[in-house]
């Protein structure tokens, strides 16, 4: 048997070794795909325990999720964060196994740490997540379940640093699954309620988890011998401050998530349980518009590396145009697909959620609102990237965190669950606002059309006959004036419909059968 020595500084072990990265093209692909897939069945899955959970049931859930997102990252320090940056910089180095050790193991420690002080304290938890001590049960569930995410996040951001994207496409697929069949199955044969669905998301973590070890030896030998030790101040004084960046950044953007939900339970006025219903019919108003995030995610997923191309080849103004373009597009498609859901949802709600969530339907329109903004935020803030301002992102983020404090405080106890999405509302335009205000800054000049367009999804909270009316009047001066598109935006976009068309008559004239003479 012989032995492998050790490869050079600088040098990666060979593919065989099972280090082989994926490439670019292939890991967005494949992430997308996985995206759709796990959106599609997450639709479906959020649709089915609307039908089966009461307000009350389903509010406990949403709120034990919402401290499961908020706890996991703060509880490892935002550590596994950093795993894409760091991970390849040792590696190349040779040191990703002492790497690897004491990150995992210091992990280790505060996720211990962090169940010990959910179990000890389990009466104070209760109050704070549910609003009233006696859930003590679902405080032991969100312990194990704590556990498992963090192992669950933690094996992703390893194979995500080792650029190994189909081993976290199938990660996410097998846990998005799990969780569906275990979820449905669950709440038939036991009960649909909270501790069945935290239950469900324990298996489905521990069944992600197993799965994906499958890969982790092999990897792990792939993993070249340390070519040098790896002192504890080039580990951690490297690590620290990205991984504080990264926390600070997930700490805000899971807060600004979760905010009103506490404001409502703890400052509303509502009894308990009263409060825990109305976050249950916040839930359901949330179930059909969160499909258009996803979209919007891909779109800036494949937006980001051919803006990031363009900077880099000193071409800005071709990031500026392409920016307003999609911006406009967004918003206008964002539009459309929120009349399409706002057409949909009174049957929805009335059929398949059996009518239990009148007060969801009522603030359906504010929710499609907020998350419009939310995804032209994020679409906005590719800029910020590509000028390498992504921490003024964070900026725009606690400007809307205290637009959303404040406004909380001030509507939820006179409006309830109506002020609370007002209150994301204002928040989330706050946000887009800030983010396009730095854009500027940084040489983006933001065009007319691209402000009117930032505006209109405000037209749904007056509802799909005015939403219509908007999107016409929209549509009429995008074709007949140069102020919401310019000529060259619509002789871009001629071009782009003549490409595909183009391409639609060659394929069908490929598929057309070879005639014999």
């Amino acid at each position: 048997m012989t032995t492998r020595e050790p490869p050079p500084e600088g040098q990666l072990a060979p593919e065989a070794d099972g280090l082989r990265a994926d490439s670019l093209a292939a890991s967005i692909f494949m992430l997308a795909a996985i995206t759709i897939v796990q959106r599609g069945i997450g639709f479906v899955r959020g649709l089915l325990f609307c039908r089966w959970l009461d307000p009350l049931p389903l509010g406990e859930w949403d709120m034990a999720m919402a401290f499961l997102n908020l706890a996991a990252p703060i509880a490892v320090l935002g550590i596994s964060g950093s795993f894409g940056r760091y991970l390849p910089y040792f590696l190349h180095r040779g040191q990703a196994r002492p790497f690897l050790r004491r990150t995992t193991l210091a992990m280790g420690v505060l996720t211990a740490l962090a169940a010990a002080m959910l179990f000890i304290f389990r009466p104070w938890f209760s109050r704070w997540i549910f609003g009233e001590p006696g859930h003590e049960n679902l405080v032991l569930w969100l312990v194990v379940c704590l556990v498992i995410l963090v192992g669950h996040n933690l094996l992703m951001e390893l194979f995500g640093g080792l650029r190994k994207f189909r081993v976290v496409a199938g990660q996410q697929f097998c846990h998005s699954l799990a969780f569906a069949v275990a979820g449905v199955a669950l709440a038939l044969a036991w009960q649909p309620t909270a501790e069945a669905v935290l239950a469900a998301f324990a298996v489905a973590g521990v069944f992600s988890i197993a799965v994906t070890l499958l890969w982790l030896r092999p990897t792990w030998r792939g993993i070249p011998q340390s070519a040098e030790p790896l002192s504890r101040r080039d580990l951690w004084g490297k690590l620290v401050p990205f991984a504080a960046a990264v926390w600070i950044t997930n700490w805000l953007a899971n807060l600004f998530e979760v905010v009103g939900r506490y404001v409502l339970v703890h400052f509303s006025g509502l009894s308990p349980d009263e409060a825990l219903a109305a976050v249950g019919n916040y839930h359901s108003a949330l179930v059909l518009p969160t499909v258009m995030v996803s979209v919007t995610a891909l779109v800036r997923t494949a937006l980001l590396p051919h803006l990031s191309h363009d900077w880099e080849a000193g071409d800005k103004a071709r990031v500026v145009a392409r920016m307003n373009l999609a911006l406009k597009l967004a918003g206008l498609g964002l539009v459309a697909a929120s009349l399409a859901l706002q057409t949909a949802t009174p049957w929805i709600f009335a059929t398949a959620f059996r009518g239990k969530f009148a007060v969801g339907l009522s603030v359906t329109p504010w929710a499609l609102v907020f998350l419009a903004w939310s995804s032209l935020a994020s679409l906005a803030g590719c800029y910020l990237w590509c000028a390498e301002r992504a921490g003024w992102g964070s900026r725009a983020l606690a400007a809307g965190l205290a637009v959303n404090v404040a406004l909380c405080f001030a509507l939820v106890p006179h409006f309830g669950l109506t002020g609370m999405v007002l209150a994301a509302s204002a928040a989330h335009f706050t946000v887009l606002v800030c983010t396009l205000l730095y854009n500027r800054m940084l040489g983006m000049h933001v065009e007319q059309g691209t402000w009117a367009i930032m505006a209109a999804p405000l037209c749904l909270a007056a509802g799909p006959a005015v939403t219509a009316v908007v999107l016409v009047a929209l549509a009429h001066q995008a074709a007949t004036r140069d102020w919401l598109l310019t000529a060259a935006q619509k002789a871009q976009l001629a071009e782009v419909v003549r490409s595909l068309c183009s391409k639609l008559r060659i394929r069908r004239w490929l598929r057309r059968p070879a005639t014999t003479e």
